[in-house]
């Protein structure tokens, strides 16, 4: 098993910095909210407010409203991240719930993610030609899939009465091939040693999971001296 952060280093913030970041949210901005299954949802922030918590610790309580619905959540600034600035490169697909247990990793079993450029799912033939034999992450939107990341190839491009759409090679003995559409493309994270981000990291944190082949959203549970607990 291997670990990565996520797409932004921006979103996997200490406290003090998500403190800042949300005293500082303004009505209407997109955030991300985390749901029950550990996945994200984009919304808008409406307002704040600060309480005492039993302990006497300060706690600030968020209302929002999830995008595209009247629905609206309040929640602990725990659960609240900055949104993916270039939203075009992980297209508008729900989260992925994985069915698995609190997992234990080693430190030394953990790979990071590190900023990564957005895909422009606005580029004419001639740029997504560029991207022929480039090495990227491909997405899913079945059920079950959804929201996970598994690395292939651009081997082939061809124009359709939809847009542009790209044929992708996955690794493996198999060599499986699909025709995509580029909002399931994103650019592969930049290699940055675990030792860069991991002491960064806090509980509640989002980081990815290379799990059966693929990469999937998981949670900070908690840190130890050489692992790393997540949900």
């Amino acid at each position: 098993l291997f670990l990565r952060a996520m797409a932004d280093e921006q979103r996997v913030i200490s406290k003090a910095a998500a403190d800042e970041w949300i005293a500082a949210l303004g009505e209407g901005e997109v955030v991300e909210v985390q749901d029950k299954q550990g996945g994200w949802q984009r919304a808008e922030f409406i307002s704040r407010k600060s309480l005492r918590g039993e302990a006497g610790d300060s706690l600030i309580q968020c209302t929002v409203q999830l995008l595209g619905t009247s629905a609206q959540r309040t929640v602990r600034e725990c659960e609240l991240r900055p949104a993916l600035k270039e939203e075009s490169a992980y297209g508008e697909c729900e989260a992925a719930s994985v069915s698995v247990a609190p997992e234990e990793v080693e430190m030394d079993e953990v790979e990071t993610g590190g900023g990564r450029a957005a895909i422009d799912v606005a580029m004419g033939v001639e740029a997504a030609a560029t991207l022929i034999g480039q090495l990227v992450e491909v997405t899913s939107f079945e059920e079950g899939l959804r929201s996970s990341w598994y690395s292939a190839s651009v081997q082939e491009l061809r124009e359709q009465p939809g847009g542009l759409q790209l044929s992708v090679q996955y690794p493996g003995d198999s060599g499986e091939k699909e025709w995509v559409s580029l909002d399931r493309l994103r650019w592969p994270p930049p290699d940055v040693p675990s030792s860069v981000w991991s002491g960064r990291v806090r509980r509640g944190d989002p980081l990815e999971l290379n799990y059966d082949a693929g990469w999937w959203q998981v949670v900070l549970l908690e840190r130890k001296t050489d692992k790393l607990s997540v949900f």
